[in-house]
């Protein structure tokens, strides 16, 4: 792992409910570690799932910029504040 990425894991499916305060808890913990501010995990029922969830910590301060994403999105803020930025096209 770098201090800027962490390394590549497989998505998770968890076996049993996820308590999903205590893995942002986790994930900020690592994002706080790193240079880039950010840590995310992929959340999924199963391998190649029809809907992709994505757990995402960002420092304070921290930007996410433009990405792509293929499919339908959702957001849940488990904690802070966010401003998030669409454009239909």
């Amino acid at each position: 792992m770098s201090d800027t990425h962490a390394d590549r894991r497989e998505p998770f499916a968890p076996d049993a409910p996820l308590d999903l305060g205590r893995a942002g808890d986790t994930l900020l913990d690592g994002a706080r570690g790193m240079s880039s501010g950010r840590a995310a995990r992929t959340l999924t029922p199963g391998a190649h799932g029809p809907f992709m969830q994505t757990l995402v910590a960002l420092r304070a301060g921290v930007r996410l910029g433009e990405h792509v994403s293929n499919g339908p999105a959702t957001i849940q803020l488990l904690r802070g504040a966010a401003t998030l930025n669409s454009e239909e096209g």
